[in-house]
């Protein structure tokens, strides 16, 4: 009886700690799996936002087309009238088809009026959608602890208030470049600007200053462009966008009516690099304005 009771009190303090080491392992897990659950919280938000932006954009585009449509049937009719009075009989065909005109017209109205409905019902789609992810409850303890625990560290953007970190630098990037794609060009400087903002020291930060210059050129905004250029050149100017940098802020500066600087940038641009392909575009700007 007595070698029980020692055994027993020798093995007890083996059996606390481990059971102590499996509960802070358990508490660790459940720490990770609420940071992931906040992550991807942050991250839906945000796409939400987006489409809500989007929606109502497009919501915006589809009533005003209407009442474009609604304004050109009013005031065709109005003409037809003013015609009438003044041209008689030789009109009365004319008014058969201004009849088929406006059934075409109706036609339309009514098509945008379907387009607005369903675009409404999206927006509210989305906004039952938002509350519902709200509302839901939290994971159970231990649920996807291996998953979490396996999961690789991606670069995110640092969050404020020492909150759960943002979108990811590649995410944040590639949304940029999506947007830009489809003519999204508000957005996509916003993000591009956002990007080199939050990941100054990333091998893509130079892009993303570049890209911002390339859309306001696509834009036509050359002062816009031309701050956007040399913002590169001053805070990136040894990199890969260097050589395409100094191209485009010489073709930015022609585009202002420049020549002289825009010339001068073009020379810099075959000096510093004689062997890059926009030195040779450089050059034929210099032979198609007439100068060495």
């Amino acid at each position: 009886m007595k070698t029980v009771v020692l055994f027993l009190l020798l093995i007890a303090p083996s059996t606390l700690f481990a059971q102590k080491r499996e509960i802070a392992e358990l508490q660790r897990d459940i720490l990770l799996l609420q940071d992931s659950v906040r992550v991807l919280q942050r991250t839906f938000d945000e796409k939400l936002e987006s489409l809500m932006v989007l929606a109502q954009k497009n919501l915006d585009n589809a009533s005003s087309q209407n009442t474009a449509v609604t304004m050109m049937d009013s005031t065709l009719k109005e003409r037809v009238r003013e015609m009438q009075g003044t041209m008689g009989t030789p009109l009365a065909n004319l008014n058969s088809k201004v009849d088929q005109l406006a059934t075409e017209m109706k036609y339309l109205r009514e098509t945008m009026a379907d387009v607005s409905q369903r675009m409404s019902a999206m927006e509210r789609t989305l906004t039952d959608v938002s509350a519902a992810v709200n509302t839901m409850p939290p994971p159970p303890p231990g649920a996807g602890a291996g998953t979490a625990a396996n999961t690789s560290p991606a670069v995110t953007a640092p969050a404020p208030n020492g909150g759960a970190p943002a979108v990811s630098a590649s995410t944040l990037f590639e949304n940029a470049k999506r947007d830009k794609s489809r003519g999204n060009f508000d957005l996509a400087i916003m993000q591009f600007e956002e990007y080199v903002r939050t990941f100054p020291g990333s091998a893509s930060a130079p892009n993303a200053q570049y890209q911002i210059g390339e859309v306001h050129y696509i834009r036509k905004e050359y002062d816009k462009a031309l701050e956007a250029f040399d913002a590169l050149l001053e805070r990136f100017p040894e990199n890969d966008m260097t050589a395409l940098g100094v191209y485009m802020k010489g073709m930015t500066l022609l585009k202002l009516g420049d020549r002289t600087k825009g010339a001068a940038e073009f020379r810099s641009l075959m000096k510093r690099f004689p062997n890059n392909e926009y030195a040779a575009k450089a050059k034929v700007q210099l032979q198609q304005m007439g100068l060495r």
